[in-house]
């Protein structure tokens, strides 16, 4: 039928036009109408178009979240060792900050490492070759081996080595800390992407949210069609010359004219007999924007623009 048809199905001269239509007569007209033409193929295509776009964005964004996988677990691992380092943990419960039993090592710990390290050891296995040559440079002078100044010097060469083995293997602890220090630094300011994949996200409910918007919009447009044509034939009446018979000119007005006549089409609302009104041929012939034609073949007028535009006229 289609929703002219649907909607011409009501009669609009059994009441004033709108009033039966308002009054449930539009409901179960759009109830046959078909849903292509209440903007459901434009609002399928709208959200259609909506999440093919999205599906692209999504796989933009998968990427964009396997390509940081590996680069947060970096700058995750290297933030909570640094933290560590000085004494800065996370609370379990409350997901704050709190104080934790620091790794970073004290002097007393450095030492200790720095003597069990082997930059230390390799310096101390000098010490032998040392003495000797010390012993030889004290015979050579005449010193004796047993002499007081050789166990001096052979007991200042021991402080100065272990001094020096010391100072060294501890200087290289702190070297090597800092540069752990510095690579964790480097590590935990790795670029992210969580500002690409927070906007990719975001576009993604936004692309959906426009094709549901723009869905909408077009059944709201297409129901607004719909209602537009459907209040004008609300107002339309039948008026058709071949459905009156004994037509008579009763008023004279600018255009049209007013006649009285006889229905020999009795609508469904009983209405018969004897009746005044317009005459559909001569209004279009005049005014052809005020008439409809139906689907039945006949002809209606939209009367209450007809007296509007004839007051109008009277009026200047």
């Amino acid at each position: 039928m289609g929703w002219r048809g649907a909607l011409r199905s009501i009669d609009p001269t059994t009441s004033d036009g709108l009033t039966n239509l308002a009054t449930g007569g539009i409901a179960g007209a759009f109830e046959e109408i078909d849903d292509t033409l209440l903007g459901g193929d434009a609002e399928d295509a709208a959200k259609k178009a909506a999440a093919e776009q999205a599906a692209y964005q999504q796989q933009a964004l998968d990427y964009l979240k396997e390509t940081e996988a590996l680069p947060q677990a970096f700058r995750e691992g290297a933030l909570t060792q640094l933290g560590a380092y000085y004494g800065i943990g996370m609370d379990p419960e409350t997901g704050g900050f709190t104080q934790i039993e620091a790794t970073r090592p004290s002097q007393e710990q450095m030492i200790e490492q720095a003597k069990g390290s082997p930059l230390y050891d390799a310096i101390m296995g000098t010490r032998e070759m040392g003495e000797e040559a010390l012993a030889r440079r004290q015979a050579a002078t005449g010193g004796g081996l047993r002499g007081g100044s050789t166990t001096s010097s052979l007991i200042n060469y021991n402080q100065n080595l272990g001094n020096q083995a010391l100072l060294e293997s501890y200087n290289q602890q702190q070297q090597q800390q800092q540069q752990q220090l510095a690579g964790l630094g480097q590590l935990s300011n790795l670029p992210s992407m969580a500002p690409q994949i927070a906007q990719t996200t975001a576009g993604i409910g936004q692309t959906l949210a426009q094709g549901q918007i723009a869905g909408a919009n077009a059944r709201q447009q297409a129901y607004g069609s719909i209602l537009g044509a459907a209040t004008q034939l609300g107002a339309a009446y039948i008026s058709d010359e071949r459905l009156k018979d004994d037509i008579a000119k009763i008023k004279v007005t600018p255009h049209p004219y007013i006649y009285e006549y006889e229905w020999s089409w009795k609508p469904e609302s009983g209405k018969e007999g004897k009746d005044r009104g317009f005459i559909a041929q001569e209004v279009e012939q005049v005014w052809p924007d005020l008439v409809i034609h139906g689907d039945d073949g006949y002809k209606r007028i939209l009367k209450d623009k007809i007296e509007k535009r004839l007051e109008d006229m009277k009026n200047g």
